[in-house]
């Protein structure tokens, strides 16, 4: 998941656009257990 915060969104406007890269595996525990990889349903 690649998410992009426009100036002043979540940083001062100096630091200019930010953005953040999420990988499945980090998000894994958030899902529900028969969404996750490897839940064969």
């Amino acid at each position: 998941m690649f998410l992009i915060y426009d100036v002043y969104e979540i940083a001062p406007y100096a630091a200019g656009e930010q953005d953040l890269m999420l990988h499945f595996g980090q998000l894994e525990e958030l899902f529900k257990a028969e969404f996750r990889q490897g839940n064969d349903i």
